[in-house]
């Protein structure tokens, strides 16, 4: 464990590498329907883009995770 923190290396590295963006995001649009819903449901954009651009696609089959 290093000096300065309770979780070995390797866990501090992983959760590093975890929290990076996988990709750069470009130009961000969304329809009218899609903003509308967001409002409707209390979901933030900003959370579920954060998702996707971290890798977190929630549940998925096998053939879109690859």
């Amino acid at each position: 464990m290093s000096a300065n923190s309770s979780q070995p290396t390797a866990a501090r590295r992983m959760t590093l590498m975890s929290n990076a963006p996988r990709f750069a995001l470009g130009q961000m649009v969304a329809t009218p329907g899609a903003l509308a819903l967001l409002e409707q449901t209390g979901f933030s954009a900003l959370a579920l883009i954060s998702r996707h651009v971290h890798g977190d696609w929630g549940d998925c089959c096998v053939e879109d995770k690859a």
